[in-house]
């Protein structure tokens, strides 16, 4: 997957309209290579190559995972046939502001298992899925919103989620939130989707 590389805050609470940069946000915006929990190693072999790898097959990193990142390019692969969940941060967090909208946008290029998009506090553990951290919001691949307590959502062990369009190879996957409002928001190749505006907590990080 790949970020949007035209990250801008725009005044206000709609999203149309020109945008305008903001100076408390980076609007070019990278994979943290310091968000890298246990066990892993970076290796930066050119200015825009980055490959994260596991080395170790301990309970923290099955599956052996690699990531790699080359022209903007995110590639995560597993290797090994067991299962697992590994996350990547940001560099740069929103903003922690009164008005203006957040958004970033991931290009699927392949997908073989289940990927979350979405916005998570600094505390989430990377060995976690985002959604299923309290303070943790994503749009699932295999069509699911998690951690927005809406009116008519479902819950799994206590998780809530709201099923809405599965995604996958091709599709662009954006996420928003609206500061102003409090509210998170995901589209689908261009397209807004329902439930809109869903609220987070003001107190996460």
């Amino acid at each position: 997957a790949s970020p949007n590389p035209n990250k801008k805050v725009v005044k206000g609470s709609s999203c149309s309209g020109n945008a305008e940069p903001n100076a408390g946000l980076t609007l070019q915006n990278q994979w943290n290579p310091e968000a890298c929990g246990t066990c892993l190693t970076l290796s930066e072999t050119e200015r825009r190559l980055m490959i994260v790898e596991y080395p170790k097959a301990d309970w923290a990193c099955d599956p052996f995972l690699t990531l790699s990142e080359s022209e903007r390019l995110m590639i995560a692969e597993h290797t090994k046939a067991d299962w697992g969940c590994r996350s990547v941060f940001a560099v740069e967090s929103i903003p922690n502001q009164e008005s203006g909208i957040f958004y970033y946008e991931m290009q699927i290029s392949a997908i073989t298992a289940s990927v979350s998009i979405g916005l998570a506090t600094k505390e989430m553990p990377l060995a976690k899925f985002v959604g299923h951290v309290k303070g943790t919001y994503s749009y699932e691949s295999r069509g699911s919103f998690w951690g927005h307590e809406v009116t008519g959502c479902s819950h799994l062990t206590k998780h809530p989620f709201v099923k809405v369009p599965k995604f996958g190879e091709g599709d662009v996957v954006g996420c928003g939130v609206n500061l102003e409002k409090r509210q998170i928001f995901y589209t689908l190749n261009g397209e807004l989707l329902e439930p809109t505006g869903s609220p987070f907590s003001s107190d996460a990080e």
